[in-house]
């Protein structure tokens, strides 16, 4: 990673207070996170083998997990960087959206269908490619990645995948 992809992240504990870290202190342990996505403009683009799909311009929320090597930091570097090879479906809609902000948390179990039921269920949202990111999900999810007609901001989104036993850390990028 170089300096010019160091992010600035902030972990709300309380109104009152928040502690300052950056992407190279993202917690290796593995976990679930919320990428916070805008689209500055709509665009058609192939998603895999689900075939080539309308995006409208606007926010959208993905929702993956990171149990594999090098946990969070690892996947959320990877989702940072511009010029990747596409491998998971959400490549093809990072190439061209900002990544706004990232929740996360190192739950030792997956919160990914629990994180996307509730998002998806809140006014005002829908799906823009039926099982987009959730092609394997056991969970029978519609799909990984939801769009907010009227938009979300960062706060919100942390408060809307608040957990009781697992706390849910923002990351706000500039």
């Amino acid at each position: 990673m170089s300096k010019a992809f160091i992010a600035r992240c902030c972990e709300f504990h309380s109104p009152e207070t928040r502690k300052i870290f950056d992407l190279y202190n993202l917690p290796t342990s593995r976990g679930t996170y919320a990428l916070l996505l805008h689209l500055p403009r709509e665009k058609k683009l192939r998603v895999g083998r689900f075939g080539t799909f309308r995006f409208p311009q606007g926010d959208y929320v993905y929702v993956g997990s990171a149990f594999g090597p090098g946990g969070l930091r690892a996947r959320l570097a990877r989702h940072l960087r511009q010029n990747k090879v596409a491998h998971w479906h959400i490549d093809s809609l990072r190439a061209h959206a900002d990544v706004r902000a990232i929740t996360f948390t190192t739950a030792p179990y997956g919160l990914e269908c629990v994180w996307s039921q509730r998002l998806s269920s809140w006014r005002g949202t829908r799906i823009p490619v039926a099982k987009f990111g959730a092609r394997d999900c056991v969970e029978n999810c519609p799909a990984h990645l939801i769009a907010f007609s009227r938009g979300i901001s960062a706060r919100t989104l942390r408060k809307l995948l608040e957990h009781t036993d697992a706390p849910v850390r923002l990351c706000a990028l500039d």
